[in-house]
């Protein structure tokens, strides 16, 4: 065995050139900007026009205070019905939001989604560059004596799950 064939296994010699990646190129200073990107100027916020399940937060227009925070989460909040949005608005909070809970019989009535984080007064996303859908889903079933012979045999816990419109 050769010792170029020792140095690169199977090859029958060194490995190909690498692919070289070029960076884009720029394009006279614009930038791309995505819904729900957030904006930080001093204390004021501004988000970016996005909707959930094209439904548009109710203060989606408005410039937010931070009050000289350097550390806080830009929240979106949904109030729900029946499984679908009713309504929707954005809000500032030095607390993150809690997980989406998971309820007996139907997706929870309300919950909250982080969509930027700002540290050290740095804005990060904390969701995907789009708008949102949230759809409601199944999230397991407990099996129960069944009281009546046209009731269920088990009991149905939803939620809900968000992806990018």
């Amino acid at each position: 065995m050769s010792t170029s064939s020792q140095l690169y296994g199977a090859l029958d010699g060194p490995p190909p050139d690498p692919i070289l990646i070029t960076p884009i190129q720029d394009t006279g200073g614009t930038t791309q900007s995505y819904p729900f990107d957030c904006t930080l100027d001093g204390n004021n916020l501004t988000v970016q026009y996005g909707t959930i399940n094209s439904l548009e937060p109710y203060n989606i227009n408005t410039t937010f205070n931070t009050g000289g925070a350097s550390n806080f989460y830009v929240l979106l909040s949904m109030t729900t019905s029946n499984a679908q949005i009713t309504l929707a608005g954005i809000s500032i909070s030095a607390v993150p939001a809690t997980i989406i809970p998971v309820t007996l019989g139907q997706p929870p009535v309300s919950f909250q989604v982080p969509i930027a984080v700002c540290s050290s007064g740095t804005m990060f996303r904390a969701i995907g560059p789009g708008s949102l859908v949230a759809t409601p889903y199944e999230v397991y079933r407990l099996v129960k004596a069944m009281a009546t012979p046209d009731a269920l045999p088990f009991d149905s816990y939803y939620s809900w799950r968000l992806g990018l419109a």
